[in-house]
């Protein structure tokens, strides 16, 4: 379970039907921006990981910090 899910399943309770749980505005924005961020975070270490497989030296970093940085601006 991610964090966001396991946020969620924190922040949720039940109103009048268990399957069907209920979660405020504020609290499923932050779920989302807390999956936004792992998803970022995961994006980056697959380029990592295929990076260090075709490039070698300073390229890799260099790539990798660019992509860093347009993921943080979108």
């Amino acid at each position: 379970m991610s964090k966001s899910e396991e946020y969620i399943e924190i922040k949720s309770f039940v109103v009048v039907n268990p399957n069907f749980p209920v979660i405020t505005k504020e609290s499923a924005l932050k779920a989302v921006a807390m999956a936004e961020e792992e998803m970022k975070r995961k994006a980056i270490e697959v380029l990592s990981s295929v990076l260090d497989n075709w490039v070698h030296g300073g390229d890799a970093d260099c790539i990798i910090a660019e992509f860093e940085e347009r993921l943080n601006i979108g």
